[in-house]
């Protein structure tokens, strides 16, 4: 008993000062990088350095697909130096959307950082490349069968407002898959094959599929036609055609209408005077099927505006009208298609 004492009594000191563990330094010696990406991060506690590892791993997939990598130091409220990775928008994506990473080493070490003795938590983060290839494969696989359902039902509405919506649903989803497709490159060395190509040729798609809807606006009361300007711009942005004859397939009519403060109507009132004068607007449109029987959606705003002249609260009053169409009524287009 008294021998193995003193061999417990050697060894334990042995152990409390060895060095720090060699994967902090050289984790691919560990695990293999033709099985594994891993990546080791450090900080203040455990849950720090587990943080830190795995957005440490996502620079290392983001440097892969991008090139990109960039490291900084930076200081705690206590004065504790760390090197931290200074993650873009594109990390920062694959750290919310990886998968099937594991913490597979800790340790904590004392370590002298500015001439002070400080306790520094190490944590390596791995990703098994098989499992994840698996898995993204799957997903990707998944969005592209989407995709192409999406493009089938916008293709069998064409000129509708809803083969509109559906492309626009497509474009959404082939974005999105852009970062698994990215993954599954950079762990795989090649950019896996979707039937739909790649984001660009969706959003061409869409961009004709938009062309084949033809769209009037017609509103009475606009007399300087900056109301119908207002809402042709917001319809061609949204990729609309603008009919200007007979053939179009949904039309937009409205009607303006202006009233002094008293509720008198404006359209033969002539004052002038030093004090401010008031008057109200008020819109109300409605976009729907050429036919009147297919409603996509109303819009009604109104208001009030003043100025030294009622000439003059007028013109105000169109130009915060077309600024509110430009803004609400935009928002609420993008809304309608995003239920579709």
């Amino acid at each position: 008993m008294k021998r193995l004492f003193w061999i417990l009594f050697l060894f334990v000191p042995i152990l409390a000062f060895a060095g720090k563990p060699k994967w902090i330094d050289s984790p691919q010696k560990y695990y293999s990088s033709d099985e594994y990406i891993c990546a080791v991060g450090r900080g203040a506690d455990r849950s720090a350095a587990e943080s830190s590892a795995k957005f440490a791993l996502c620079q290392v997939l983001g440097e892969k697909i991008s090139g990109e990598q960039n490291v900084f130091q930076s200081s705690d409220s206590l004065g504790k130096d760390f090197s931290s990775l200074d993650v873009s928008v594109k990390e920062q994506v694959i750290f919310d959307k990886i998968v099937g990473v594991k913490i597979s080493e800790t340790c904590t070490q004392n370590e002298k950082i500015n001439k002070k003795k400080t306790t520094v938590h190490y944590a390596l983060a791995t990703l098994k490349k098989k499992d994840a290839v698996i898995y993204y494969s799957s997903l990707i696989s998944d969005f592209d069968t989407k995709i192409s359902s999406l493009e089938t039902k916008s293709g069998l509405e064409s000129g509708t407002i809803q083969s509109v919506a559906l492309m626009k649903k497509a474009v959404s989803l082939a974005q999105e898959n852009e970062c698994n497709i990215g993954i599954l490159s950079a762990l795989q060395g090649i950019r896996p094959k979707v039937s739909y190509i790649n984001t660009q040729n969706v959003k061409n798609r869409l961009t004709t599929t938009s062309e084949n809807v033809r769209v009037r606006v017609e509103i009475s009361g606009d007399d300087s036609k900056k109301i119908t300007s207002a809402f042709l711009n917001v319809l061609s942005s949204a990729g609309f055609s603008v009919a200007q004859d007979k053939n179009y397939s949904y039309i937009l009519k409205g009607t303006i209408d202006f009233y002094s403060v008293d509720g008198s109507n404006l359209a033969n009132d002539t004052r002038t005077g030093a004090d401010y004068k008031y008057i109200r607007y008020s819109l109300s449109s409605l976009l729907s099927s050429f036919d009147g029987k297919d409603v996509i959606l109303p819009f009604d705003c109104s208001g009030r505006e003043g100025h030294t002249t009622v000439e003059l609260a007028k013109s105000r009053a169109l130009s915060k009208l077309s600024s509110r169409i430009t803004e609400e009524f935009a928002n609420a287009l993008d809304d309608c298609l995003e239920k579709y």
